[in-house]
């Protein structure tokens, strides 16, 4: 007996074709429909400073590349059209974000000369939507990020929702209890050298007057005003070879039309690279604390062993999950005495001892029903009851499928026009 798809073709293969001719309307008055924006600096929300230094828990593989980006750094010139359009850049709105992330304590200004070599190394500021009044910043540099070399991290291994049906609770008898740690603006928490934060200089090259007033234009005098001061020991201040001159830092005569450029001293969303910096430095520092074991840790690359208590990393999202007695859960109360909770605390112990900011509003603690890695579990005690701890898209995403379904199917049938076929989890469109 034919399959309904092979039928629903058969049908369809006699009817005209779709005219392809028709050209439908954009409408994208919705700003959900407009998430990315020229650089609009009022609407950027940046809470990071820039003080977590993560060199003691940088795997070798990424200590250099991170602490002197040029040893990663090739002479190649990627082509024009993958590069950012720097045409549209408006100079007041660059300016006005450089004091921006000076109150943040993430600004540095060098002379032009000790910036990248070309215009296209430049990185391009833009924002990406987060809600009704805030977004999120982006740092595109698509030309610093070409002339680099691509090094396979950890980010390769990040689990997703369909890694956690390794985990097996028992029917009828367990839940299964999660903890989820988020940290805040995580990649602006990072403290990076001078050198990386060269690298992220911003377009376009400006006069050291445009950044009067800042803390980073007083550093920037201390260290390039030509002021004779006690010159460090050579092992903290090293031979400064990155200047032409060698041998300490040059005197330059600052006036106010010095070519300077501003830079980013934190991680760009943006950087390839710093998603490796990211997770390399969060996974070993929670590996130090005896969490994220090899065995119980959740990834894509490998299968779990014990799945009593688990536990995984997302870039800045740390998550446990744990198999508890159903008899010790209930729907309206956190379960405070799971494993799940205990190795939650744990890492927000470390948080603290190292400084890392994190949304306390956002963690989930304890929960029976959460989301984590992208998918819905819902372990409430009437679904376990009923035999089912289930793991889903959202609900609210299954919904507005649902909508669709529902308002594809209401369409009239007829040959002339296009009609969406529903198969499973996507529509496919035949004429």
């Amino acid at each position: 007996m034919a399959s309904p798809k092979s039928r629903a073709l058969s049908c369809l293969s006699s009817a005209p074709q779709c005219k392809t001719s028709v050209e439908v309307p954009v409408r994208n008055e919705s700003p959900e429909l407009q998430p990315y924006t020229a650089l609009v600096p009022d609407r950027l929300k940046i809470v990071g400073e820039g003080k977590w230094d993560c060199r003691d828990y940088l795997s070798d593989l990424f200590y250099m590349p991170f602490v002197e980006p040029r040893v990663n750094q090739f002479d190649i010139t990627p082509p024009p059209e993958l590069l950012p359009d720097l045409s549209k850049v408006v100079k007041k709105d660059v300016v006005s974000l450089c004091r921006i992330w000076d109150s943040r304590g993430l600004l540095r200004i060098f002379p032009a000369e000790l910036g990248p070599d070309h215009e296209w190394a430049l990185a391009k500021i833009f924002n990406n939507r987060k809600n009704e009044v805030t977004d999120r910043q982006i740092g595109d540099r698509r030309g610093a990020n070409f002339s680099e070399g691509v090094i396979p991290g950890p980010s390769r291994t990040l689990p997703t929702a369909s890694t956690l049906l390794q985990i097996c609770p028992l029917r009828y008898r367990q839940c299964l209890v999660g903890s989820v740690a988020d940290r805040r603006d995580f990649y602006h928490q990072f403290w990076t050298t001078d050198q990386r934060s060269v690298s992220n200089a911003v377009f376009p090259v400006m006069a050291l007057k445009d950044f009067h007033g800042t803390a980073a234009y007083d550093k920037f005098i201390e260290s390039f005003g030509g002021v004779r001061k006690r010159r460090a020991p050579r092992h903290i201040a090293g031979d400064n070879l990155h200047l032409s001159s060698g041998g300490g830092p040059r005197s330059i005569l600052c006036g106010p039309d010095q070519r300077v450029v501003g830079c980013f001293s934190a991680l760009y969303q943006g950087d390839h690279l710093g998603v490796e910096f990211a997770c390399d430095s969060h996974g070993r520092l929670l590996e130090q604390a005896g969490l994220l074991q090899a065995g119980s840790r959740l990834s894509s690359a490998a299968p779990l062993i014990y799945d009593e208590a688990v536990s995984g990393l997302v870039i800045d999202d740390f998550f446990t999950l744990s198999k508890e007695s159903a008899d010790g859960c209930y729907d309206d109360a956190p379960c405070m005495e799971s494993a799940s909770v205990a190795m939650f605390q744990q890492a927000k112990e470390v948080y603290a001892r190292e400084g890392l900011l994190g949304s306390d509003d956002k963690d989930v603690v304890g929960a029976l029903k959460y989301k984590v890695c992208g998918g819905e579990v819902n372990s409430l005690r009437r679904s376990v009851e009923s035999g089912v701890v289930s793991l889903s898209s959202p609900a609210e995403k299954r919904y507005a499928l649902a909508i669709l379904s529902m308002i594809a199917a209401s369409w009239p049938s007829r040959r002339t026009h296009c009609i969406p076929v529903w198969w499973g989890l996507g529509f496919q469109f035949y004429s």
